[in-house]
């Protein structure tokens, strides 16, 4: 993994220990939420992944395979199912 998705992992361990992350910085997470797991997801795919790091490059192929990857992913938890619903039927997110 790289040095951002490290820096980011930080970042989320101090969110989930409702710890500030700068001074003016303060972000708290929903304890019913696995908002966690969705922003490992995400910080893995920005970051470029097993293959990207400060001296490698991946390709655009590679991006886009393990975005799918995480999307198909998450669409198969049931908590995201219950939000995709919540919205579809209410019209605002489901904070579950």
């Amino acid at each position: 993994t790289t040095t951002l998705y490290n820096t980011i992992y930080e970042i989320l361990n101090l969110v989930k220990l409702n710890l500030p992350i700068s001074k003016s910085t303060k972000i708290t997470l929903n304890k019913n939420v696995d908002d966690e797991f969705i922003a490992k997801k995400l910080a893995y795919v920005l970051t470029g992944g097993d293959k990207a790091g400060l001296t490698k490059t991946v390709d655009e192929q590679y991006l886009l395979d393990i975005e799918r990857e995480a999307f198909v992913s998450l669409a198969g938890e049931k908590l995201t199912q219950d939000r995709i619903g919540y919205m579809l039927k209410k019209g605002k997110p489901l904070r579950n």
